[in-house]
């Protein structure tokens, strides 16, 4: 009786399974296909992505064996590299013309990695913040409140590393190029309570309060004195 009873229930699972294949076979299918096909995608782009690491790594690695001609060698490959090999490149060849006070070549170098999109967030926001501080000291045509716009994504993003950093140049900005003591200050104080910010940049932070603080101070009693006749 319980052999008939299982070769009874084995047919009805059979029966079962033919009805849904003919109702659904080819979906189904086409599920597996997208499944296997998915697997054989996402394998591939990740032995892509190491295969292009190694090879970003041993291009940035051959740049740098000469220091004679690293920075010209790193620029080049900005041209070429993509991502944070890109990214380290064109810092690194900036940094070197920034040494030999090639200022308007790192700037240009500073600019192409702060505005490629395959370059991680946080280099594109280093990539400004250098950019905006040589023009600060470099371009006297740079216009400030342009320097100030170019900041300020990064001063109000909770998520960039450098919202510190940005700032406090903002605030150089504001108190050097605009005279505006009072919004340089605030700059600061934002720039403060940042969470994890290393011991020797609180020190620059503080220094820099107490000198507008006083120039804040100077300029109002400047302007509140009685005319002398």
């Amino acid at each position: 009786m319980t052999d008939i009873l299982r070769e009874v229930d084995e047919a009805m699972r059979a029966e079962r399974m033919n009805r849904i294949w003919q109702q659904h076979g080819k979906s189904i299918l086409f599920i597996v296909a997208g499944v296997i096909i998915g697997t054989a995608v996402h394998s591939g782009y990740s032995a892509y992505k190491n295969h292009q690491a190694r090879e970003q790594t041993t291009a940035l690695m051959d740049a740098l064996h000469d220091p004679k001609t690293a920075g010209d060698t790193l620029a080049e490959l900005t041209k070429t590299l993509k991502g944070s090999g890109k990214a380290l490149a064109g810092l690194d060849a900036a940094d070197q013309a920034l040494s030999n006070k090639r200022y308007d070549e790192a700037i240009a170098l500073y600019d192409v990695v702060a505005s490629d999109k395959s370059v991680p967030a946080d280099m594109r926001d280093l990539a400004v913040v250098q950019s905006v501080s040589i023009k600060l000291d470099h371009a006297p045509n740079a216009k400030p409140q342009e320097l100030v716009d170019a900041l300020a994504p990064i001063a109000t993003s909770d998520k960039s590393v450098w919202k510190a950093r940005a700032l406090f140049v903002s605030a150089v900005i504001k108190a050097n190029r605009m005279t505006n003591y009072k919004a340089a200050l605030e700059d600061l104080a934002l720039a403060s309570v940042v969470p994890n910010l290393p011991s020797s940049f609180e020190v620059q932070i503080k220094a820099l309060q107490d000198v507008y603080q006083l120039k804040a101070t100077e300029a109002t009693t400047s302007a509140t004195a009685p005319s002398k006749e």
